[in-house]
């Protein structure tokens, strides 16, 4: 794998996140009510009540406030034993739906049309249909009934002075092993996001090869701003233009591999 593909991996728990809240459209009812948790230490909580933080936490992400944060994101694979550290600080920009994501070596813009995104290390550029914000690389919603059927045990929440955790327990055979979610109970703004996910079977491997890869994630969000750019953050011109049915790429970026995802 290569280390640009390795190191957008580290958003897969940010994407999972942001694609709880940004589906909220499939999951009405939220009436602006907050959370009646009792402030116990640790404790279980239903999915009603997850669903209304993480519904806050949308308004919080969605709003039209030209919102810019960083994250400083680590990941750490275990393969045959062996681990790996890579590290990266992904920057956002969002402003309602559109977004600019940049890491070391990639880019994301979604604009009103299109959700691009380009890989440097690796020369391709995708184009795909726009999508919940920055909701671009897992599109899993564990608040779906089937979801938390399959794979979701259980979930805990943890406050302590002013901020919550809330923590999901996976079940054995699911891929996702753990997710646990830190935010400030004021402004709903996330502080860090750890878990873990493995490629092992949860039947017994028959030879070291069949072990798989374990991940774990830990991304931490810092220097929140509103109001520090403007839309043109957003504007994609200087990377392509669109031509009757085609796509056509300025240079450097008409060298690139073109993956034309908004046929799917």
């Amino acid at each position: 794998m290569t280390q640009s593909i390795k190191l957008m991996r580290m958003a897969f728990f940010v994407m999972l996140l942001i694609s709880f809240t940004m589906s909220f459209t499939v999951h009405p009812g939220y009436s602006g009510k907050r959370a009646r948790f009792v402030h116990t230490r640790h404790r279980m909580v239903d999915t009603a009540d997850v669903n209304i933080e993480l519904a806050q936490m949308q308004a919080a992400y969605a709003g039209p406030d030209h919102l810019s944060f960083d994250v400083n994101a680590s990941e750490i694979t275990t393969t045959g034993g062996i681990p790996v550290l890579a590290t990266e600080t992904l920057h956002y920009k969002i402003n309602g739906n559109k977004y600019y994501i940049k890491g070391d070596s990639s880019i994301q813009i979604q604009d009103s049309n299109y959700h691009m995104t380009v890989l440097d290390n690796l020369q391709m550029i995708t184009i795909a249909p726009t999508n919940y914000s920055f909701q671009t690389l897992l599109m899993l919603d564990v608040l779906n009934p089937d979801f938390q059927r399959d794979n979701v045990q259980g979930m805990t929440v943890k406050d302590t002075s002013f901020m919550r955790r809330i923590s999901f327990q996976f079940y054995r055979e699911s891929a996702i092993k753990s997710l646990s979610i830190l935010y400030d109970t004021g402004t709903y703004k996330l502080e860090t996001i750890s878990g873990s996910m493995s490629t092992r079977s949860a039947v017994p491997a028959d030879s070291a090869a069949d072990l798989g890869q374990q991940i774990s994630v830990n991304m931490q969000f810092v220097n929140y701003q509103f109001g520090m750019f403007g839309d043109s953050v957003f504007n994609t011109s200087r990377y392509y233009s669109r031509q009757r049915d085609s796509f056509v790429f300025v240079a450097p970026y008409n060298t690139y591999q073109f993956v034309n995802s908004t046929l799917d």
